[in-house]
């Protein structure tokens, strides 16, 4: 009786071993990271797993190897608008940009180039109330003829007090019109459309309010 108790001890005891190493094992799997249970399951690193799991460590690894690491996804490059002050002769033609549309406008008798940001909209140029602007639009990349569509939105005409005309490019990709504001102040913006390329010119007529600090 008590040879068999000690044989039936003897085996629980090893089951319980077993039940306990098994446990262990579950365990450690589930606290390692999938890098280190790839690592311990195949013996060497994993690339990929690695750079999803620890950017860092693919970065590294991009320095040894000279791969890109995964899940890094470069930015976009972002058009910016810019504003440059034109000084030219009267019998001087002023310069575009080949790449791009633009725009030079001039503002009590200067003359400022325009280029769009990646939505297409110009940037805001003050004006006085009542004021004409003359308004040369430069389509590069157009064929002379091709017709540009502008239109008001805010108010204020264009040449012969129309609210939209259809300006054709000539040989050197440029047409001409003339804005003319009202006695009202505001923002007023021309829709420009080049077949289904769109920008936005914007005028702000009088002086624009300052924003409310409370």
């Amino acid at each position: 009786m008590n040879s068999r108790n000690l044989i039936f001890g003897v085996v629980g005891i090893i089951i319980l071993a077993l039940l306990g190493a098994g446990v262990f094992a579950v365990n450690s799997n589930k606290s390692l990271s999938p890098k280190k249970i790839t690592e311990a399951n195949t013996g060497h690193q994993n690339p990929f797993v690695s750079a999803a799991v620890n950017e860092s460590d693919a970065s590294e690894q991009q320095k040894v190897e000279g791969t890109k690491p995964l899940g890094i996804v470069a930015s976009p490059a972002f058009q910016t608008p810019s504003i440059r002050e034109v000084r030219t002769t009267v019998s001087e033609k002023p310069s575009f940009p080949t790449d791009s549309p633009a725009v030079l406008v001039s503002i009590d008798g200067k003359k400022f180039q325009l280029t769009p940001n990646q939505l297409g909209h110009y940037p805001k140029m003050e004006i006085a109330t009542r004021a004409k602007v003359p308004v040369v639009l430069s389509f590069p990349q157009n064929q002379p003829g091709d017709q540009i569509m502008v239109q008001v939105e805010d108010g204020g005409t264009l040449d012969q007090k129309a609210m939209a005309t259809v300006a054709k490019l000539n040989n050197d990709l440029t047409a001409q019109f003339n804005f003319t504001a009202t006695e009202q102040p505001g923002i007023y913006r021309l829709r420009i459309q080049s077949g289904s390329s769109v920008q936005v010119l914007s005028f702000w007529a009088g002086d624009e309010p300052a924003l409310r600090q409370d």
